[in-house]
């Protein structure tokens, strides 16, 4: 499935949006954030964007780790996209042209 973060018809000049997710397995310790731009409530029926990969996740139990994403659209149209695991502050971002 796929979260939205900008609606559609929303204002995209220089949006913000914040989505927490967790890991779905036991010692996890990387994730794929994909991004898609799309209307669809199947992230595959929607254009994808591109990914990027967060690793060094303390490994724990599913559901445990906290990974806070946030998504910036500037006014240039860039999408800034950065995730971060908040109990390592391991941090990755990826700037995205639209």
């Amino acid at each position: 499935s796929m979260d939205v973060i900008i609606e559609n018809g929303e204002s995209t000049e220089d949006a913000v949006g914040v989505k927490e997710y967790t890991t779905t397995t036991d010692n996890q310790t990387r994730v794929t954030v994909g991004v898609y731009q799309g209307e669809h409530d199947q992230a595959e029926e929607n254009v994808k964007i591109g990914e990027l990969g967060l690793t060094g996740i303390p490994p724990k139990p599913e559901g445990v780790p906290s990974i806070e994403v946030t998504y910036d659209y500037d006014s240039d149209g860039i999408l800034h996209v950065e995730a971060v695991e908040k109990e390592s502050g391991e941090t990755v971002d990826v700037d995205f042209a639209i």
